[in-house]
């Protein structure tokens, strides 16, 4: 069976604009999907539980930063 729904993903930290001096951060968000196969952000492979994704240790580079949430 294909699925023709994309998933529902929620960057909840960090926040949009947030000015951050650190070159790594944890991004955490929600995630809703029923054929769910895995989530990464810029690439990075995030745990799933319980609608919740985290992606541990994302790099940062100086300046502005995009956060690519794929699942």
């Amino acid at each position: 069976m294909r699925d023709s729904l994309a998933p529902t993903l929620a960057v909840n930290t960090p926040a949009a604009e947030d000015v951050l001096g650190v070159p790594r951060v944890d991004v955490v968000g929600t995630v809703a999907d029923p054929q769910l196969e895995s989530v990464t952000v810029n690439g990075v492979a995030a745990s799933v539980q319980g609608g919740i994704f985290q992606a541990l240790q994302v790099p940062l580079a100086e300046g502005r930063n995009l956060l690519r949430v794929s699942a």
